[in-house]
């Protein structure tokens, strides 16, 4: 029981500070929802528990020791979320519609009031294209499982601190795969909750950033802290 106590309080000290996947959660929260983003929360506990599997079994240790490995998960880390903080700049609340101009959306609601009236008309495909030029929808989207589970395998703290935990945390039981299912479900325990926390926090403030100016604003905050995470992994 205290090697279990021990296991959550490292992985309550881990995953609960701010890290790539905390800051991904957080603007996933806000600007989708806690529901679309539980794909992305689940990928992230599935990527944490394939490494914790992987790190115990070795291999997690042999990654680390082949030339220029950490130095290759941190470039493509760095990488991919300065290209996550570019497309932050583009930042609404709904997919649909907050990119939209006040007159654009006036044209599109009466276009849509007026559709059953011409529903079937060759015309209508005259205005399909228009329409999608002057209404395009949001160019992202929430992560998927697979995109989710395929980032902890780029992402620095993620390999760190489960080749920690792999390396120093494994129970010492009579079993080889007990002592890995039990890190594993202790860990996945832990970083789910904290996961739908950070998760939770960025949809319980929506409502404050229903403005353009505010919503401009913390756009530019989430790509400070992305960028800055992006320069914090190479001192992990």
């Amino acid at each position: 029981m205290e090697i279990i106590f021990t296991i959550a309080s490292f992985a309550f000290a881990t995953t609960f500070t701010p890290g790539p996947n905390n800051v991904l959660l957080l603007s996933s929260g806000l600007r989708f929802g806690f529901v679309k983003t539980l794909a992305h929360i689940a990928g992230i506990q599935c990527g944490v528990a394939t490494q914790l599997v992987l790190s115990a079994l070795g291999f997690g240790i042999l990654l680390m020791s082949l030339p220029f490995a950490e130095i290759a998960l941190k470039v493509l880390g760095t990488c991919y979320l300065t290209y996550l903080a570019w497309n932050m700049r583009r930042f609404s609340l709904n997919e649909n519609s907050a990119n939209e101009k006040p007159k654009e959306a006036l044209l599109k609601s009466r276009f849509i009031s007026f559709r059953p009236a011409i529903r079937g008309l060759k015309a209508l495909e005259i205005f399909k294209p228009r329409l999608k030029q002057s209404f395009p929808n949001s160019q992202t989207k929430p992560f998927r499982f697979s995109q989710a589970w395929l980032f902890q395998f780029v992402n620095p703290k993620a390999w760190m601190l489960t080749i920690t935990a792999g390396s120093l945390f494994l129970p010492d039981f009579s079993s080889k795969s007990l002592s890995i299912a039990t890190l594993c479900i202790v860990f996945i325990f832990v970083g789910t909750f904290s996961s739908c926390c950070w998760t939770v926090l960025g949809a319980s403030i929506r409502h404050f950033l229903q403005t353009r100016f505010w919503q401009n604003c913390f756009s530019g905050l989430m790509i400070t802290i992305t960028l800055y995470t992006a320069v914090a992994i190479w001192f992990f």
